[in-house]
């Protein structure tokens, strides 16, 4: 019986070979979608779930409300997470990630080479208990134990030792000289921690090692965002009765403080699973998005969609094709569960052709495209392979056959008139195609919204220059010792325009804290705030325009330890008419604002600008340091550079840096490459976005062209009496074209609402962002309805030029 099923399906596929490459097409297309974002999808809601212990381990991260403006750290102090273990049964271990900003810390040298590495951090010795590895070389349970210990990736391995066993090599650091005791496994590319080289905590001062509660360590468990902090619950409690241990532990070790800091600050966790996708913490490097999960995935459902309702409309379109065969079985005696079996074969043989075509689309799309670039991730169907995966693609196959196929079964089964069912049938095509172009119009307003907002963030003033300007980070005390002779050598460039230096600012840590300061009255009261330290020429490298009053000048002794510089938000958020004079009190005495630079945006466009206040860096005397504490200095140039011979100059500070910084290579970022880093994941989800709605335009216009051809075939003796009559060619385009059209402006007002709310999802993520314009949607409108007039003239276009005689002998 079933041998006679199949044979039946592909006799009607060879007979139909045209409707059957338009099903198959539009199935694999969306199948190949399917497979690509499940593949991505899967990796983003496992993130981090491949450590064994997952369930139980959390990151403590805190909240500071500061005269109810709440900010939530994913960083906390040094201190938290001993002194919490020690108040706490519930906490077993804990793990701390110190991610160094210094880059003195970044700074290895093997042999004769020197060389950077970006992913480097310091941890407990128990990160291995508690954090599950893949152990390649060394023991995990000494490895940590001795200061300036280390444990390497494989690739750090490969890249500096190559393929021999490190364990027990030396390593020279920017800062210290490191052995080698343990190589792990190279991290899957679904984690949020990312590291290479893990430098033993047991090196760090002794108050980190074993915090007391002195007034030191409470201010820095107040303000102090070093660390990230990992705690492993008990398997009973978990992370229940946190909140009870985080309220006990401010009260006995903080409260007292919460007058004088004029603040509160609490301590809560974030499940280690959560936190990529979920956490609303500032700190982390990158994050992901529940938003872009949740619209990939209705993407990946609506061009599956879409090819179901393709399938659909054509089925139940060759229904008269059909007609015989179901009167023949049923004169048979065929039951209707067996005419229903039929179809639904023939729907689920079509999915699982798709699924085929598919995966080899798919394979395909990720080894030869650069999609993989756009997903910032490597993703492979070899995933397939495994069973859960194989079993999810068959069963999903099948449902998709079964859904793509019951109403044409149920319907071409039945044993009522044909004229009924032909009247339903054109009901049904017209209520499917309006839901396929409702789809279409939604993805690409929503893609156009994501275009303009893209586009937007990188057209927005951000208050300075960006361009030509490269950043360089200068560490250790001898080289900043020479950053005088190399500024004043650079500057003898024609091409140079301007040289600068920092501490902290972009491209290094932006301070923060709280101060007192005079408001409008007269009185002081404490504020937050960020700060950093600049020199005289960094207003002027910047671009950045002064308001009011001046900029430093480093002649006036004053100005080093008595002057301060604020933005514009600083002035509006404490009302003054007068900024010029206003005090800044501190434990040193107060110092007085000379200056208000016009806001610039230093945080990126996803965040409202804050108040800022800059000051002018001191001279340092670095004779009376240690050793260790002179190489841990670091300094951050900023160099703007003239347009004209612009690869000449960078050469040319190349090669003046080498003569000033012998121990540390040349390593500089373009200032216009590190901002447009803060977009590249909303870009990237732009460009995603478009390319999946492009590929639901294309199977859509599948289905409209194989709609086309059948509503051509059973209209051909009209569109030869129309000729006849003397109809034109374009007429005969709108009688064809009219009812479709109709569908679209309906589609386009429903896909309006929807896209509407999608995207104002979205831009919540943005403190700054484009408006939602009515175009948006009018534009995608046209564009759906000018493809869909294309696709039906190249459809009918040989019909409407065929002879009329031919048309009425067709029948």
């Amino acid at each position: 019986m079933y041998k006679h099923y199949l044979k039946t399906i592909f006799r009607n596929v060879y007979r139909d070979k045209y409707y059957a490459l338009i099903n198959v097409s539009g199935l694999a297309v969306a199948i190949a979608s399917c497979i690509i974002i499940g593949i991505y999808l899967a990796g983003e809601i496992t993130y981090d779930r491949h450590f064994q212990q997952h369930k139980r381990i959390y990151r403590v991260a805190s909240e500071l409300n500061v005269d109810g403006n709440v900010n939530l750290f994913s960083k906390t102090s040094y201190a938290l997470a001993p002194l919490l273990e020690n108040m706490s049964a519930d906490i077993e271990a804990f793990v701390r990630f110190s991610f160094p900003s210094n880059n003195a810390y970044k700074i290895f040298q093997h042999e004769d080479s020197s060389f950077t590495w970006d992913d480097v951090v310091f941890v407990d010795s128990n990160i291995f208990e508690v954090f599950s590895h893949e152990i390649v070389y060394g023991d995990p349970e000494t490895a940590l134990d001795q200061p300036n210990t280390i444990a390497i990736s494989e690739r750090f391995s490969r890249s500096v030792f190559g393929e021999e066993n490190p364990v027990g090599e030396s390593l020279r650091g920017g800062v210290s000289d490191y052995v080698v005791n343990l190589v792990f496994a190279d991290l899957p590319s679904n984690t949020h921690l990312k590291y290479d080289v893990l430098i033993s905590y047991q090196g760090q001062p002794s108050v980190r090692l074993n915090p007391t509660l002195t007034d030191r360590v409470r201010h820095d468990l107040w303000y102090g965002r070093t660390d990230f902090s990992y705690v492993l619950m008990a398997q009973q409690t978990g992370s229940k009765t946190f909140a009870n241990t985080s309220e006990q532990f401010f009260n006995q070790t903080m409260s007292s403080y919460e007058a004088s800091f004029s603040s509160t600050v609490r301590f809560f966790l974030e499940p280690l699973k959560d936190i990529h996708l979920k956490s609303q913490t500032q700190g982390d490097k990158a994050r992901g998005s529940i938003f872009y999960v949740v619209a990939l995935s209705a993407i990946a459902v609506f061009i599956l969609a879409v090819a179901s309702i393709n399938y659909m409309i054509l089925s139940t379109a060759r229904f008269s094709r059909h007609a015989k065969s179901v009167a023949v079985h049923n004169l048979l005696g065929a039951r209707r569960y067996q005419l229903v079996f039929q179809f639904l074969l023939e729907s689920i043989v079509f999915s699982a052709i798709g699924l085929l075509v598919g995966l080899l689309l798919a394979d395909i799309v990720l080894d030869y495209t650069s999609i993989n670039f756009l997903f910032a991730r490597d993703l492979s169907t070899s995933i397939l392979s495994q069973p859960l995966p194989m079993t999810l693609l068959i069963v999903g196959t099948l449902v998709l056959g079964l859904i793509a196929g019951l109403y044409p079964a149920m319907t071409m089964s039945r044993l009522g008139r044909m004229s009924e069912i032909r009247v339903q049938g054109v009901f049904v095509r017209q209520a499917l195609l309006f839901l396929q172009f409702l789809v279409s119009i939604c993805v690409i307003s929503s893609a156009l919204l994501m275009f303009l907002q893209v586009k937007y963030l990188e057209e927005k003033p951000l208050g300075f220059e960006k361009e030509r300007k490269i950043m360089l980070t200068v560490t250790g005390a001898e080289n900043i010792e020479r950053i005088p002779a190399f500024k004043n050598e650079l500057e003898q460039n024609n091409n140079i325009m301007d040289v600068s230096s920092s501490i902290g600012g972009f491209g290094g840590t932006i301070g923060f804290g709280q101060a007192e300061v005079e408001g409008r009255d007269g009185s002081f009261e404490t504020q937050s705030y960020n700060w950093y330290y600049i020199d005289e020429d960094y207003v002027d490298t910047m671009g950045i325009t002064i308001t009011e009053g001046r900029n430093f000048d480093p002649d006036n002794r004053n100005d080093v330890n008595n002057a301060v510089l604020v933005n514009e938000t600083l002035v509006r958020k404490m009302a003054w008419d007068e900024p010029l004079g206003k005090g800044i009190r501190y434990d040193q005495g107060i110092i007085n604002v000379i200056g208000v630079m016009q806001d610039f945006h230093f945080q990126g466009l996803q965040n409202e600008v804050e108040a800022i206040m800059f000051w002018l860096s001191p001279p340092v005397d670095f004779s009376n340091m240690s050793e260790k504490v002179r190489s841990l200095q670091s300094r951050n140039l900023l160099v703007s550079i003239a347009e004209e011979n612009y690869s000449e100059t960078l050469s040319f500070i190349e090669q003046s840096w080498k003569r000033h910084n012998t121990s540390q290579p040349y390593d500089y970022k373009l200032l216009g490459d590190y901002l447009d880093e803060l977009y590249t994941s909303d870009l990237n989800q732009m460009k995603l976005v478009s390319i999946f709605a492009g590929l639901c335009i294309f199977v859509s216009c599948l289905g409209l062209i194989g709609l086309t051809a059948f509503v051509i075939e059973q209209k051909t003796k009209e569109i030869g009496i129309r000729k006849v009559l003397g109809a034109a060619v374009w007429q005969i385009m709108t009688m064809l074209f009219k009812n479709v059209l109709l569908l679209i402006v309906l589609a386009a007002i429903a896909a309006s609402f929807l896209s509407y709310w999608l995207i104002n999802q979205w831009l919540q993520g943005f403190h700054y962002h484009t408006d939602i314009s009515v175009l948006v949607f009018l534009m995608a409108t046209a564009l759906i309805a000018l493809v869909a007039f294309l696709t039906m003239v190249g459809a009918s276009f040989g019909a409407a030029h065929k002879n009329p005689i031919l048309a009425l002998r067709s029948e």
